[in-house]
């Protein structure tokens, strides 16, 4: 039976690549191929960055006793990077997999289906382990001489590590679940922690360079003095780099860590999955009918969809975020950017670049894009309720404007005010914002009523993994960097005023657009939805 829910695990991990359900096949050898050969580009594009960074501490090499602080900062990277990458995953695959209940109602051990669940995520935590230490310890060994013994230690201590992340999602997934049965909704919980987690991720991915410019420099200037509080990355270190005792004191501690978290996940996974989070309902609630206008009622029923999906939000509305934090940036560094420009000779090259970034981020907002296959098996209940096709369409794209206007326009402020961009160039950046989120509203509906999803078993799946999505956000980016770019170019080339104009044909051009969408999504669209 393990094999058999393990098999169903990976097919689930890899439906996208090998199930072609727009024809219901399986898709043909080329065509996985190609798949697989675009997963190794984005492996390699990702681990050439971790290159970069063993290039910077490749001066530790030469000095003596000093081979351990590489493995110790690789490790450490390769842990949060493991982390941030699987700990949702973890808590989507074990807690919130919507075939809980079914496999739960079958005549079949919980620990097989615990223990398949964790395979499958030890698999793609040990891919995130892989794309940080592969290509930093490739490096490591082309530059400094081995021995056998360093090589056994390098390969056990990418499998520690792999295990070590394992454990840490594993524990951090079951806090939030424990954490969720007690709150109304469990997505805040979720969500908060990605937000928590992407934000630092992001302060040490745009300071990397400068901090290990500085601790390099520091080391190779004062060596390291090892203190108690760095005396567990010390040890961490000396097992990459070769100590046996290091190596199997690590060893040790790592087994001992998932042990008891697999006690901790056996003991509670059946309490968490079927405890109920919606909690007992008022005598008021029970009793107390409120009547609420067609199109408001399905409005407030897709942004509770919204919100009470963590991979919902974090996947598919995290620009919500990012829009007004990139203006709240500008308010610190936006001077600086204005100055370095108007130096050169450029100013005028700003509001084209502002025009870029904005668009750049509204990609990130695909909140359409996944929202008709997330009616899933429960599409008959829209189908048969006394209500025209379009007026759920309808609620489908006002729901995603309501959620993304205001905060791009915040950031359209924010951003005028922190560039010190002119009345014009401030009315027509929020024209091209509005047109441009307009425009891929309509566009990520579109795709996804052409092309829907409904025999997913977890959610995460039509999120992340459908074309609808990959096409509305990179297609979102393609159209940032050519608008914007053309915005540039123009003001470049012949002026401000041609700038202005490009901002303002394109805003028109994108408005056009997405009305003739929104024309075909209320008549073909909704005739498609209605029969699907």
């Amino acid at each position: 039976m393990l094999r058999i829910l393990l098999k169903k695990q990976i097919f689930e991990l890899l439906r996208g690549i090998l199930y072609d359900k727009k024809h219901n096949t399986m898709r043909s050898g080329g065509a996985v191929a190609g798949f697989i050969a675009l997963f190794l580009f984005v492996f390699a594009s990702a681990a050439f960055a971790f290159v970069g960074m063993s290039v910077a501490l490749s001066p530790l090499f030469d000095l003596p006793d000093t081979k351990w602080v590489f493995f110790a900062f690789m490790g450490t990277v390769a842990v949060v990077i493991g982390v941030m990458g699987s700990v949702f995953i973890t808590v989507n695959s074990l807690y919130h997999a919507r075939d809980n209940d079914l496999l739960l109602s079958m005549p079949v051990s919980v620990n097989a289906i615990l223990v398949s669940r964790l395979l499958t995520v030890y698999l793609m935590d040990a891919v995130f382990v892989a794309v940080v230490l592969f290509p930093s310890t490739i490096y490591y060994f082309i530059h400094v001489p081995q021995t056998a013994l360093t090589v056994v230690s390098a390969i056990l201590f990418y499998v520690l590590v792999t295990l070590l992340v394992l454990a840490l999602c594993c524990a951090l997934g079951w806090v939030v679940a424990r954490i969720s049965t007690h709150v109304r909704n469990k997505s805040v919980v979720t969500t908060v922690l990605t937000v928590v987690f992407l934000s630092i991720y992001y302060v040490i991915y745009f300071n990397i360079n400068t901090l290990l410019s500085g601790f390099v420099t520091n080391i190779v200037q004062n060596g390291v003095t090892i203190t108690p509080l760095l005396e567990p990355l010390y040890r961490f270190g000396r097992a990459g780099a070769g100590d046996g005792i290091a190596l199997a004191g690590l060893a040790v501690l790592v087994l001992a860590l998932v042990a008891l978290v697999g006690f901790l996940l056996n003991r509670s996974f059946i309490r968490i999955v079927t405890t109920s989070t919606a909690g007992p309902r008022s005598r008021e609630e029970l009793t107390t009918e409120k009547i609420t206008p067609v199109r408001r009622a399905l409005r407030n029923r897709e942004l509770k969809h919204f919100v009470s999906s963590a991979a919902y939000m974090t996947n598919c509305g995290i620009g919500l975020l990012f829009l007004p934090a990139v203006g709240i940036f500008s308010l610190f560094k936006g001077p600086d950017l204005t100055a370095a420009l108007d130096k050169a000779g450029l100013i005028h090259l700003l509001p084209g670049l502002a025009a870029t970034a904005l668009m750049f981020l509204m990609s990130t907002n695909d909140i359409t894009a996944p929202s008709v296959s997330l009616e899933g098996k429960s599409l008959w209940i829209a189908q048969t309720l006394p209500v025209r096709p379009e007026f759920f369409l309808r609620a489908k794209l006002e729901t995603a404007s309501l959620l993304t206007l205001p905060s791009m326009l915040l950031s359209v402020v924010l951003l005028s005010i922190g560039l010190r961009l002119s009345w014009l160039d401030a009315i027509l950046l929020a024209a091209l914002g509005t047109a441009t989120s307009l425009f891929l509203s309509a566009l990520g509906l579109a795709l996804n009523l052409r092309n829907p999803d409904f025999q997913w078993t977890n959610e995460i799946y039509p999120i992340k993994q459908s074309m609808p999505v990959m096409v509305s956000i990179f297609g979102g980016m393609g159209l940032a960097i050519v608008v914007g770019g053309l915005c540039v170019l123009g003001g470049f080339l012949f002026g401000p005023v041609f700038g202005q104009a490009a901002a303002a044909f394109f805003a028109a051009l994108l408005t056009l657009v997405s009305l003739l969408l929104r024309r075909w999504i209320y008549e073909k669209g909704a005739a498609q939805f209605a029969q699907v």
